[in-house]
């Protein structure tokens, strides 16, 4: 998902190269997907109620590596619940995955 955020960045920023983005940049980017996705879904009759309807059909939409699956039911929209874990790697400056993304426990 990161290389196509990075392409689409510099197609349309070019000289803007940097070896990582803010944390904010990567969910602007996610949120824009889920919000174009769900427009999408929601077709020409596009109102308040038909995408609220169109975002909650989201089971595991995937945002490439990004984040984690997101779902959105007719009860539940809170929509990421998964996380993964990472270790810093200082001398190459980036984040290395040790787990894959994992559901969270139910918290009652």
């Amino acid at each position: 998902g990161m290389v196509k955020l990075r392409e689409i960045t510099l197609k349309y920023h070019p000289g803007t190269e940097r070896p990582y983005r803010s944390k904010n940049y990567s969910v602007g980017w996610v949120m824009t997907n889920v919000l174009y996705e769900g427009i999408r879904r929601a077709g020409k009759e596009l109102d308040n109620e038909t995408l609220v309807e169109a975002l909650e059909t989201f089971r595991n939409f995937d945002t490439q590596g990004i984040c984690g699956p997101i779902t959105y039911t007719s009860k539940s929209h809170e929509g990421l619940k998964h996380v993964k874990v990472f270790r810093g790697d200082p001398e190459r400056r980036t984040l290395v995955p040790i787990t894959e993304w994992r559901k969270a426990p139910e918290i009652e």
